[in-house]
C-alpha cells in the first residue's frame, strides 16, 4: 500500500511564506501527528513474530536427554579396554587381553601356570608340603593376587617355586631281632637287640639306606603262657578313655592300632596311651579295607602319612603297622619296613566288630586263646561297649590260668 507522504496543505503553504505564525503552527502541529501515525505503522509492519512461552520439562526428563551420552562413553570404554589391540606382556611374551581382565584368567590364555614349590620326601619322594616355596606373580612390578585386574599394556611376570627334597639325618636305631617273619601273627622272643647305622628323611623318617653295626640275635617264637591284647580303630573320645582305664587298674599294657584321622581329630588320647607305656601301632589314615588293592603312591600315603600324624601327636615314630581287616602284599609291607614299622597281625579275633554280646566275645577268645596269642578288639568305629564289658573278666580270667600280659 502506498503512502501519501507530502506535506499537509497549511505546512506547504508556510514553506512557500502564504500563511502567518498562527497557521505555522498549526501546520507543524499536523506534521507532527502525522509522524507518530507513519512511526506507529511501521511497528506494525515489522514486529517480530510473538515467540511461545518455554514448558519447563521435569528434572528427571531433562537428565534422560544425558542417558545417551553416557552409554556412549560407557560402550567407548569398553570398546577401548578389549578392543582388538588391547594387550598385556606375560614374561615378555605379547598376549591379547579378553573381556575377562583377571590376572588368573589372563595367564590361563597364556597358557603360564605359577607353580608351587613342593617339598618332598628323601626316600620314596612323597610330597611333605605342597606350598613350601610359593610361585610369585608380580603385575607392573608389584606382587599381585591372581584376582587382580590386568589393564592394556601392563608387563606380567611368574616366578616358579623351587621343588626341594628334604634333608636327612644320620643315625643309630635298635634292631629287635634278625628272623622275624613278614606279618607277625603270634609273639615272638626277641633276645638281644642289634644296632644299625640309617640314614634317614628329618621330617619323613623314612629309612634311606641302613648298615648293620651289631648284629642282633635271632628271634623265635615265645611259647610260654604270655598273650597280648591290641585294640584297632581308635582313638575315640567314649571307648578308648574306659578302656585305658581298666588296662591301668591291672596293670597290662597293650597295643593301640590307631587311625590317622581320629589320630589328628584326638592326639590327646593317643598321647595318653603313650603316656601309660602302651605300643602305638599305624593302621593307616582313613582306614582302607583293600590297601592291598591300591597303587603303590597310595599304599605310601596311608602308611607314612599316619604315622607322621602319631610322631606329630607324641613325639614318637609307631612301631607296628597293622593293615585293616589284615589284608596285605609285599608292597605294603615293604612300605610298612621301609618305614621301618613290623607288620602286626593277630592269632584270635572274636569279631567284637560285629556288635555280638560281650558273653560271646569272652567265650570266643577263651576257646582260641593259646601262649604267644596275640588279640585283636576294638576301641573304636562304633559300639564298643560289649567289648568293654568283658575286659576286666577277661583280663582276671587269663591272669587266673597263668597267662602274662605283654607287647610284641
Amino acid at each position: 500500500m502506498a503512502i501519501d507522504v507530502g506535506p499537509p496543505p497549511r505546512l506547504a503553504a508556510a514553506l512557500n511564506g502564504s500563511v502567518d505564525e498562527t497557521e505555522a503552527a498549526l501546520a507543524l502541529r499536523g506534521l507532527d501527528e502525522l509522524a507518530r501515525e507513519l512511526w506507529a505503522d511501521a511497528q506494525v509492519v515489522v514486529a517480530p513474530a510473538p515467540v511461545p512461552p518455554r514448558v519447563r520439562r521435569p528434572g528427571r526428563w531433562r537428565n534422560l536427554a544425558l542417558v545417551p551420552a553416557v552409554l556412549a562413553a560407557m560402550v567407548g570404554i569398553g570398546t577401548l579396554r578389549v578392543s582388538p589391540g588391547a594387550h598385556v606382556f606375560v614374561n615378555g611374551r605379547r598376549v591379547r587381553l579378553g573381556s575377562d581382565t583377571t590376572l588368573r584368567t589372563v595367564l590361563r590364555a597364556a597358557d603360564v601356570r605359577p607353580h608351587n614349590g613342593e617339598l618332598k620326601s628323601a626316600g620314596t619322594k612323597r610330597v611333605l608340603n605342597r606350598q613350601a616355596d610359593p610361585a610369585s606373580v608380580f603385575l607392573d612390578g608389584v606382587a599381585s593376587a591372581l584376582g587382580a585386574h590386568v589393564q592394556s599394556g601392563e608387563h606380567i611376570r611368574v616366578i616358579n617355586g623351587h621343588d626341594s627334597v628334604e634333608p636327612v639325618d644320620r643315625r643309630v636305631n635298635t634292631v629287635v631281632a634278625t628272623g622275624l617273619p613278614p606279618v607277625e601273627r603270634r609273639l615272638w622272643h626277641v633276645g638281644r637287640s642289634g644296632l644299625d647305622e640309617v640314614i634317614v628323611g628329618r621330617l619323613s623318617g623314612e629309612i634311606i639306606s641302613r648298615r648293620t653295626v651289631r648284629a642282633a640275635a635271632t628271634a623265635h617264637p615265645e611259647t610260654d603262657k604270655v598273650v597280648a591284647l591290641t585294640f584297632d580303630d581308635g582313638p575315640d573320645p567314649k571307648w578308648t578313655p574306659q578302656v585305658l582305664d581298666i588296662l591301668n587298674r591291672n596293670g597290662v599294657k597293650a597295643t593301640f592300632c590307631t587311625i590317622g584321622l581320629w589320630v589328628q581329630k584326638w592326639p590327646e588320647l593317643v598321647r595318653a596311651e603313650r603316656d601309660q607305656g602302651h605300643t602305638l601301632c599305624d593302621h593307616t589314615v582313613h582306614h582302607v579295607l583293600h590297601l592291598d588293592h591300591k597303587q603303590h603312591p597310595e599304599v605310601v600315603s596311608e602308611i607314612d602319612d599316619a604315622a607322621d600324624l602319631i610322631r606329630g601327636a607324641t613325639g614318637q615314630d609307631p612301631k607296628f603297622f597293622r593293615a585293616p581287616g589284615g589284608n596285605t602284599n609285599d608292597d605294603v609291607i615293604a612300605v610298612a619296613h621301609q618305614r621301618d614299622m613290623r607288620v602286626l597281625g593277630w592269632a584270635v579275633d572274636p569279631h567284637d566288630y560285629e556288635k555280638i554280646p560281650a558273653p560271646l566275645i569272652f567265650a570266643r577268645i577263651m576257646q582260641q586263646v593259646k601262649p604267644g596269642a596275640i588279640i585283636l578288639m576294638h576301641d573304636g568305629g562304633g559300639d564298643r561297649s560289649p567289648t568293654l564289658a568283658q575286659l576286666e573278666t577277661l583280663i582276671v580270667t587269663l591272669k587266673q590260668q597263668g597267662y602274662r600280659f605283654a607287647v610284641p
